[in-house]
């Protein structure tokens, strides 16, 4: 199972007075099988950003069910040897989630977030794995082009919260990459996700 994570910072990412970060975490499979968007509460950095989106991606782990086989009501599907791979563009958040997984205690900003993230990686449901993948790259890179993918849909749902987060939230059809419609022009839905559909929640959509 390949889930990627990402953080934003927004249209004001430069600016921490007008800053409102979004982060997000999505299974991809080929297609987006279910993940998880929302607004950042509280302080609003990037980093932090990130760090949410590891966090929210394991709590959502940990009160899933494991059915044998995929669908997509209830997707987490998990391989015969349980391993989760979490798939991250941050170099901070796999640097210090090695660390963790190495068995030493990290010591760091964001705290309230790290402490339950270390519980769930050493003694979690699933045995998890984290790796750094490359953002923003092309197929010249010679990354895998599946993980290419995910992270590009981690990264525009992670910009819709941002985006929620700064002007509200939305129900329309104009989500993370996706065109809305114009006059003679259908929307089109770049992501492969459309609005109101189960696939990728809202952060307070979620009923655990």
């Amino acid at each position: 199972m390949h889930i990627y994570l990402d953080g934003a910072g927004g249209e004001h990412s430069a600016d921490p007075r007008l800053r409102k970060c979004g982060f997000a975490w999505v299974q991809y499979i080929g297609v987006l099988a279910w993940g998880q968007y929302g607004a950042l509460d509280g302080l609003q950095t990037v980093p932090r950003s990130e760090v949410k989106a590891l966090h929210t991606a394991l709590v959502a782990l940990q009160n899933s069910e494991t059915p044998v086989i995929w669908n997509p009501q209830n997707p987490c599907y998990v391989a015969e040897d349980h391993v989760v791979h979490l798939h991250t563009d941050n170099k901070w958040v796999f640097d210090r989630s090695q660390q963790i997984l190495n068995g030493h205690t990290v010591s760091s900003v964001h705290g309230d977030l790290w402490g339950p993230i270390a519980e769930m990686l050493r003694h979690g449901k699933f045995e998890v794995r984290v790796h750094k993948v490359k953002a923003h790259v092309d197929e010249t890179s010679g990354q895998d082009l599946a993980h290419t993918t995910g992270n590009e849909h981690a990264d525009r749902w992670a910009k819709q919260g941002a985006h929620e987060a700064l002007h509200g939230r939305t129900d329309s059809a104009q989500y993370a990459g996706c065109t809305p419609a114009t006059e003679g022009r259908p929307a089109v839905c770049h992501c492969a996700v459309r609005a109101r559909v189960q696939t990728i929640q809202r952060i307070d959509q979620m009923t655990w």
